[in-house]
């Protein structure tokens, strides 16, 4: 009876211990290839192109694009400031020779003489006649000529007198003239000029 019990017992124990291995050996498997199948997709990560290309190129392309823009922004700030600079340049040549420079203190005389002088003269000789009568008159063919050496010994300034004669120009004070044609409405600025202002450079 023992021995059949015995028996009985020792079968029951294999049936248990196939039973466990088989399971043990199930989650074994089953773990494997959860390994496995992490280490695939591990690999298949590292070694895909397009992640990697992608990640490199966006932050790439960002920071090629900041290097451009900035360049291309410096560049234009560059030949803004050169142009600014040589149109400048290229004023103050035209505007700061001494030829210029006479030329525009020879109607700042002119303008003062007429007002001061000519245009006094010519309204208030006869007080009975019209600034308009008085100066009519002279609206073709002019009030008398007014040469340049007149206005400078005038006004006796030496600084005017030095801008007609320079280290770089000298202006001939004789046959440089001025003469005022008057026009409506007769006032002290309404006037049109012919002037010949004869200079040479040193």
């Amino acid at each position: 009876m023992w021995y059949n019990v015995l028996m009985i017992a020792s079968k029951k124990g294999d049936s248990l211990r196939r039973s466990r291995g088989v399971s043990v050996n199930s989650v074994s498997r089953n773990r494997a290839a959860l390994s496995n199948r992490s280490s695939s997709v591990a690999k298949a990560r590292k070694k895909s192109p397009y992640r990697v290309k992608k990640t490199v190129n966006h932050s790439g392309k960002m920071s090629t694009n900041g290097q451009k823009n900035s360049g291309w922004w410096v560049l234009v700030g560059f030949i803004v400031v050169l142009t600014a600079c040589v149109v400048a340049a290229i004023w103050a040549s035209i505007e700061l020779t001494d030829q210029k420079i006479a030329e525009r203190k020879f109607d700042e005389l002119a303008k003062k003489y007429y007002a001061e002088v000519l245009y006094p003269a010519a309204t208030e000789v006869n007080s009975n006649v019209s600034a308009e009568t008085a100066l009519n008159a002279f609206s073709e063919r002019g009030l008398t000529q007014v040469r340049l050496r007149q206005l400078i010994n005038f006004y006796n300034d030496k600084k005017d007198r030095a801008v007609f004669s320079t280290e770089r120009l000298e202006c001939d004070t004789n046959n440089s003239f001025i003469v005022f044609y008057p026009k409506a409405p007769w006032g002290k600025g309404d006037y049109t000029t012919q002037k010949s202002l004869y200079c040479v450079d040193k």
